[in-house]
């Protein structure tokens, strides 16, 4: 026997065993199974005579209310800080006292927040319960150790975070930067590494919604930094000085694949402020500079270079089949050597990473750009995007995993 709900056009059908357990109650009739108004009534019998019936599980306390919620019976949950002790209320009814003080009422909460983010969908059924393969509360998961995390939530395969309810029994008034907290959260980490951060909410935090909403920030943004690549890291981070996210990916990948020509000339000379007809003069003059170069290495300096060819895809947004033969053409005349020598820069219209950073930086020389303020800002451009900022956020985002207190625990302090 089953129970089909219509949700949103989708049809969710729920086990007999899997009712029973949402609901709490151990044995249902067959007959009020399949039948939506039916199980109401009778649920709603238990509860206006024999709660007793109602065995509810406290870790799964939003699973239960969701699913009540979908057979039409409305539970609220309400902690009683007096009491210090969480509820169930069906009309003003207690029909169920969590055996946990504040943590069951905590699990509520941050579960139903997560439900309003799409970036946590994936932690639901349909939005009707939480999976519980992405969602651990009060779950031992390794043979070592009792010690567990309250909430533990999978971010992908091999990454999680974990959040933790302190009530204030946790704070040692003997010591101001709970040492021993901070301890026994990084032993929880070495035990279980796929943890890349923890969230610590205290009982104040949970019952202020200020405080609750400023710590579930902290989920948000940590999980937005773990939930990227290291590429997607790194071209987020860059993209904060050049503000071209396009460009930013070709500079990325260039940087990995320093061999390959990737970036785009005509993107990079966006980024600028040239004068007029001067993009083509002022490649002419770096195509120039890099041969000569070369022939000052070999010892073999002349003039055979002072015919060079325009190259006016440079001026164009268009993709000119013409203007890459004859790029091509250029380079072919010229011996295997050099070709190989310019290659390390750039091949038709596009850079390498090498040749990316000279090209911009012979940018501040001569008279290519608009005034002298625009060559000197080419110094912090370059400063801020060169190969040693993406090793920097590469090295940052490898940091995070570091068991460093600072980079895996926040909110531990009120």
């Amino acid at each position: 026997m089953v129970l089909n709900i219509i949700i949103e056009n989708k049809q969710i059908i729920f086990e007999n065993n899997e009712i029973k357990q949402l609901l709490g109650i151990d044995k249902i009739p067959k007959e009020y199974i399949d039948n939506i108004k039916k199980l109401k009534k009778y649920v709603l019998d238990i509860i206006n005579n024999d709660i007793n019936k109602i065995k509810l599980r406290d870790k799964k306390i939003y699973n239960h209310i969701k699913f009540y919620k979908y057979i039409d019976i409305s539970l609220k949950i309400k902690y009683d800080n007096k009491k210090n002790k969480t509820f169930l209320f069906y009309n003003n009814k207690i029909i169920h006292t969590c055996y946990k003080t504040i943590e069951n009422y905590f699990n509520y909460l941050i579960i139903t927040e997560f439900e309003k983010y799409e970036k946590f969908e994936y932690l639901f059924y349909d939005n009707l319960l939480f999976n519980e393969t992405k969602i651990f509360i009060d779950i031992i998961n390794n043979n070592k150790s009792k010690e567990r995390f309250d909430m533990k939530i999978k971010i992908s395969d091999d990454k999680s975070f974990a959040i933790e309810c302190f009530e204030n029994h946790h704070k040692n008034k003997y010591d101001d930067d709970y040492v021993s907290e901070i301890t026994r959260l990084l032993y929880k980490k070495y035990l279980e590494p796929d943890i890349k951060f923890v969230v610590v909410f205290w009982c104040i935090d949970i019952l202020d919604s200020e405080k609750f909403y400023c710590k579930f920030d902290l989920i948000k943004n940590q999980f937005d930094i773990h939930n990227k690549t290291k590429r997607d890291y790194s071209i987020e981070k860059l993209n904060n000085n050049i503000t071209n996210i396009k460009l930013c990916e070709m500079i990325y990948d260039s940087y990995k694949n320093k061999n390959d020509a990737i970036i785009r000339i005509k993107d990079i000379n966006k980024q600028f402020n040239f004068r007029k007809n001067m993009k083509k003069k002022y490649f002419k003059s770096f195509n120039f500079k890099l041969k000569n170069i070369f022939y000052e290495k070999k010892k073999l300096i002349n003039n055979i270079l002072s015919n060079d060819n325009e190259l006016e895809f440079l001026d164009s947004d268009s993709d000119n089949e013409n203007d890459k033969q004859n790029i091509k053409n250029d380079i072919d005349n010229i011996d295997d050597e050099l070709k190989e020598f310019i290659s390390e820069f750039y091949i038709g219209d596009k850079l390498t990473f090498k040749g990316f950073n000279y090209y911009v930086i012979n940018l501040s020389h001569d008279d290519y750009l608009e005034n002298e303020m625009d060559k000197f800002n080419i110094i912090e451009w370059c400063k801020n995007t060169m190969s040693s900022l993406i090793e920097s956020f590469e090295n940052a985002y490898d940091n995070l995993s570091n068991i460093n207190y600072d980079n895996f625990i926040f909110g531990l302090k009120k």
